[in-house]
This record gives C-alpha cells, structure tokens and sequence, in this order.
C-alpha cells in the first residue's frame, strides 16, 4: 500500500460527486462540505490514493493508530468506514464507493475523476497571451455594451430569487414517528448522557435490587444493542456511587471520555475502552463537565463558572469564557465552531459561545414563566439545536432549526416534538433535576 499523493502538492481527490482535499482535511460535495471526522476523512484518502487496490485492515490500522495506542481495532476499523460511508451516503450491502473485500480489507471501486488543469498550464498560457492583445482592442467596446445587459439581468435574477424565497414550501418540523423501548431492566439514569456509535447505545445504570440506600446502589455504565435486548456491563464501570460517570465517545467511538471520582464534589477526566479496563486520567484535568470536539483535537471543559479548552492530552489548558452561574451540558456543534451549554443560576438557561471565545451569548425564547430549559443538544447534521423544556409540571423537547427563515406573524416558538423527555428512560429513581 502506498498513502504517498499522487501527483504533486497533495493534490485534490475527485470521484463522482465529491471531491477530497487532503491538505484542507475536507470532503466536499457539489463544493459543499460534507462534515467528516479527522480519522474517517484520513481512511477515505488512504482508499482513494490507493484505488483500485485493496487495503487491508492490517494496512489501515497501522495508518490510522499510533503503535503504543491499545484498543479493539476491529471495532474501532468498522466504525470509522462506516463513518465514510454515511459521509457519502454509500452501503455496505450495495457498495458504490467502498466495497468490502472478505476479510481482508476495502477497495475504492468508483473510478477518481483525472485533475489534467496542471498538465494544460503551460498551453493555457500560451492561449492567454496570444489573446491579449486582441482583447485589449475590444475590451472597452464589450465593457460598455455588457454592462447594460448584466444590469438588467442582475435585476431581474435578483427578483426571481426574491419571490422564489418568499414561494418556497416550509421546511417541515421534526417529528418523532415511532417510540420503541430498548431496555427492560428499568435501571437507566436519567439525569446522566447517553452516548451511541451506531449499532450500540451506552448509558448509566443504577441498580438498587439489593438494598434501598443510595449508598449501597450498584452504579454501572451499560451497553445495549438497538437491533436486540442484549443488556451487558462495561467491564471496570462497576463501582461506588458516582465514581464513573461517561460524557461521551471519543471521535472514532473506541473511548469513552468520563468523569472519574477523586473526593467528594471533585472529578478528573478520564478516559476508558469501550471494551472495558481501568480508567486512564487525561492529564491533570479537574472538571464538572466535559465535552470532546467532533475532530478529536480539542476538549473542552468546565469548572464552576468558567469554561475551558485544552488539547486531547489534558494540556495547553486555556480559558474560553466566564460565565454568571455554574454550567452543564456542553456540546460542540457539528462543525466545532461553537459550544451550547446549559448556565444553572436560580433559573436553566441556553447558552452558547464560539470556539474562539467570542458572542457569548443566551439563546433567548421568549417564553413567559420562569426559564428551566436544559439538555441542548444539536442533530448530527447540524440542522436543529433540540432541548428539553419544563413548564407547568410538563416536560418536552423543542427543536430550533438552524436556518433564519420568514415566519408568519406571531409564530416566535420553535417547532415542538410532542414526546414527555420524562417518558424516554424509566428509572428505579424518581429524583428529578
């Protein structure tokens, strides 16, 4: 296998639709870019520098993770190709780009669109100037005879766009069109995240089938397959109340990034195998929440009224902004260019910063009554923010699209999914937030 470019400068990589830019770390689609974590976009170069060969497994693992990096590679390698494929809307049962070969690897199968604009630059050249002084001569005739029609075509396109904006149909709200149940132990915490890598969904469990103290309660984080029952222990999860509490997934879904337990009302961040194992602290990190960034090169968390940056190793730890009350529920958006979070004060509050540290600001609603919103979370391809809203003893989730768009009059809410957020987990415990 050879991951060298294939021509000079690193150049673009063009199939079909898209088109791949190593040097970038971008996929684009009809010059769109399609959002793609660093190691599935790093896996998709790999198989187009390559193609139509075959890539082993061996061959991408290596390419992929550092030697001294310890985890199930097969899950990790499934993962990240199905993260290309989903980026490219491919299948793995029908394959029009990535094709699994038996056991042993992937193959691009799409021919790559030849890039000859390098081969013509000497040509092209030679055209220009020969042109040029012709076009000089003309040049001032066609200026002043163009720039009449290109204004009266500016207008009129103008318009058409205008009244194809005001026309066009409205985006339909979310809606939740089926409610099934995954688990049936009745141990799933509500007032801790999930987290899920596809096939498998990962929660904390809280089991007090042997004694009726919290302090005795078996605390745990499971996983559960979403196309069975299958309800297991993560190995090493198991231990005092509260002494491991899961975040979220690392980018390529091999990692669990979590909260580790040092002393009361104290936390260190840590990381662990999805497979199970011993938690490994991130640094020196001490931290109420934390959130890693969809790229996997930044991690952001929070201490008291401060949030915080810091790189995947737990240094370079840098302030990002200063907030009036504590914060939970940070979430990066699809792109990594902002935080959303929820600020604790006497009320709950949506809040949201830039990566950069500027427009800190409250996602203001408008709503009559005392705030208790929460729990904001964004959909994988950035088109709403949805969160949980508690008035008058009800709690539903809200979907704000991410498109400004015309409204009619007196239309200020957000589209509402009519699902109870209460109703989603049962728990052993009534506690609420």
């Amino acid at each position: 296998m050879s991951s060298a470019p294939q021509a000079r400068g690193n150049p673009k990589l063009r199939f079909d639709v898209y088109e791949a830019d190593p040097r970038a770390g971008e996929l684009r689609k009809h010059g769109y870019r399609v959002p793609l974590e660093n190691r599935p976009f790093r896996a998709l170069v790999i198989l187009l520098q390559n193609a139509p060969e075959v890539v082993t497994r061996e061959e991408l693992q290596k390419e992929l993770w550092p030697e001294d990096v310890f985890i199930d590679f097969d899950h990790g390698l499934n993962k990240v190709i199905g993260k290309v494929r989903r980026a490219l809307n491919d299948s793995a049962d029908k394959p029009r780009f990535v094709e699994t070969v038996g056991r042993r690897g992937y193959r691009f199968i799409t021919p790559l669109t030849p890039d000859d604009s390098q081969d013509k630059d000497g040509q092209d050249n030679v055209v220009v100037a020969a042109a040029a002084s012709t076009a000089s001569i003309e040049s001032g005739e066609i200026h002043r005879r163009s720039w009449g029609v290109l204004s009266v075509t500016g207008a009129v396109l103008l318009a058409v766009l205008l009244v194809a904006f005001l026309l066009r149909p409205a985006t339909p709200k979310p809606q939740v069109v089926s409610i099934v149940q995954v688990t049936k132990s009745g141990e799933a915490w509500p007032l801790e995240p999930m987290a899920t890598d596809g096939p498998r969904l990962y929660y904390q469990s809280l089991s007090q089938n042997l004694s009726p103290s919290m302090a005795a309660a078996n605390w745990r984080v499971k996983q559960v397959l979403l196309n069975g029952n299958e309800e297991t222990v993560i190995p090493g999860t198991s231990d005092r109340i509260h002494s491991f509490r899961i975040r979220g997934l690392s980018p390529d879904d091999t990692e669990f990034l979590a909260l580790s337990r040092l002393e009361e009302h104290k936390w260190m961040t840590a990381t662990l195998p999805v497979v199970g194992g011993s938690p490994r602290h991130v640094g020196s990190l001490v931290a109420d929440d934390v959130a890693w960034s969809h790229d996997g090169s930044t991690l952001a968390y929070t201490r008291g009224r401060q949030i915080f940056l810091a790189n995947p190793d737990g240094t370079g730890s840098r302030a990002l902004a200063s907030v009036p009350g504590d914060v939970s529920d940070l979430d990066w958006s699809p792109d990594d260019s902002k935080l959303s979070f929820t600020l604790l004060t006497e009320q709950q509050t949506l809040w949201e910063v830039g990566a950069d540290g500027r427009q800190l600001h409250e996602r203001r609603l408008n709503w009559p009554g005392k705030a208790m919103e929460c729990c904001g979370k964004w959909t994988p391809d950035g088109r709403y923010f949805v969160f949980r809203s508690r008035r008058d003893g009800t709690s539903n989730l809200w979907a704000v699209e991410r498109e400004v768009r015309l409204v009619a009059p007196g239309q200020s809410r957000p589209g509402a999914i009519d699902l109870r957020a209460d109703e989603l987990l049962s728990t052993a415990s009534q506690s609420k937030r």
